[in-house]
């Protein structure tokens, strides 16, 4: 009876998951982390931040002068293929430090200018700038001043949040898709989003795990590359082996072979569409058999449930499938 019950199960998953696979046709998520962040200190002036374990937003107590930080991130978006449309976009923080758990809103701004990380470390003050460090004054410390003192960033803010006590926090949006797609369409106009938090009230400021902290910013963008161009006609083809065992039950096993050194993404989705795990998040993988292994366990730590689930490798843009059945 068991057994009956678990077939039906397969079956019905399969015909979920059959129903979807042409709408994932050229869809795909990039997930990455920043390739740079700072905090803009207002006082001392001449501070900065660029390897500390965090970022802050927001205006400090008297015993920092009552001045204000801000926070900036950049994130390398060249992943994505050229000519594809960003379809979602969400940043995730991981708030480490608050003087309380006082609600604030928190807004991104997307910065039109470059700026710099080096080798500053401290808490919410910092340290002396170093040589190409971000400041209050200057985009590279102390060369190249921003156009206004605190960092030149558009005055609308592409998304918010309300962040009160420790831990996780996420923005989303229709601002950030724009941002991250005018990145895409011209990266040379990428410098990233400066972190506002409440800077009217004293105590309100927030410190934001950066990339040299224990869980770094996490940018996660769902987007549907171009179907021009993506594969020469004669470009030698990828073999993805069937995931075995199958059906699985504790762990499945997942090998590709690569024709030449690719940019590889490969990922777990449930009969949905959702992404449910995140094995290989755009890394450069040489020519050649590649294997990995999928534990049966989501990004969060949680038993996959029985069913059918899709293995979608992305390689260089071009997309991937296997089914993967699960049985409990």
């Amino acid at each position: 009876m068991k057994s009956r019950i678990r077939l039906q199960v397969l079956l019905a998953s399969l015909f979920v998951a059959a129903s979807i696979l042409a709408s994932w046709a050229a869809a795909d998520t990039a997930v990455m982390t920043p390739t740079k962040d700072n905090t803009l200190i207002e006082t001392p002036v001449d501070n900065s931040n660029g390897i500390g374990d965090g970022f802050f937003a927001g205006r400090v107590g008297l015993n920092g002068g009552g001045t204000r930080r801000r926070g900036l991130l950049a994130f390398d978006v060249s992943s994505i293929p050229a000519g594809s449309t960003i379809d979602a976009v969400t940043l995730a923080l991981e708030m480490a430090q608050s003087i309380n758990a006082t609600v604030q809103t928190v807004t991104l701004h997307r910065v039109s200018a470059d700026w710099g990380e080096s080798g500053s470390a401290g808490a919410g003050s910092g340290s002396l700038a170093q040589g190409g460090d971000a400041t209050w004054l200057y985009r590279f410390f102390d060369t190249d001043a921003w156009t206004t003192s605190g960092g030149d960033f558009d005055a609308a803010a592409s998304a918010s949040a309300s962040v009160g006590g420790i831990g996780p926090y996420s923005w989303a949006g229709a601002g950030l898709v724009a941002d991250v797609q005018s990145w895409v369409d011209n990266p040379a106009s990428n410098f990233g989003w400066l972190v506002r938090g409440n800077e009217d009230s004293l105590q309100a400021v927030k410190k934001f795990y950066s990339r040299e902290g224990f869980i770094p910013p996490k940018l996660t963008v769902d987007y549907t590359r171009s179907t021009i161009g993506v594969q020469e006609p004669d470009a030698p083809a990828v073999s993805f082996a069937a995931p075995w065992p199958a059906p699985a039950s504790g762990r499945v096993n997942l090998s590709y072979t690569l024709p030449r050194a690719s940019r590889v993404s490969l990922a777990i989705h449930d009969a949905t569409g959702r992404v449910v795990r995140h094995l290989v998040a755009g890394a450069v993988e040489q020519a050649g058999r590649q294997a990995t292994v999928w534990d049966l366990r989501t990004d969060s730590g949680k038993h996959a449930a029985s069913g059918v689930y899709l293995a979608r490798l992305v390689v260089d843009g071009a997309a991937y499938q296997r089914r993967i059945p699960v049985v409990r």
